[in-house]
């Protein structure tokens, strides 16, 4: 089953998440001087991400940003 997440790190940078219900992912923020991750529970398959300033949601390589 599909369901979607989203979060707003705290530097400001937000992400939505796609992901399948099983397992689990961890995320590192978008912006690269951010060291701090997010745990999804379940395997991501589309990652978008949204700056404060930007009203649009852009999609971002989900596998550049995951942990193992």
């Amino acid at each position: 089953m599909l369901a979607v997440i989203s979060w707003r790190c705290d530097c400001g940078m937000n992400v939505k998440a796609m992901y399948e219900t099983d397992g689990m992912t961890k995320v590192r923020c978008p912006k690269v001087s951010c060291k701090i991750t997010h745990i999804v529970d379940g395997e991501i398959t589309k990652l978008w991400i949204k700056k404060d300033d930007s009203t649009s949601w852009r999609p971002q390589q989900a596998t550049s940003l995951t942990l193992s």
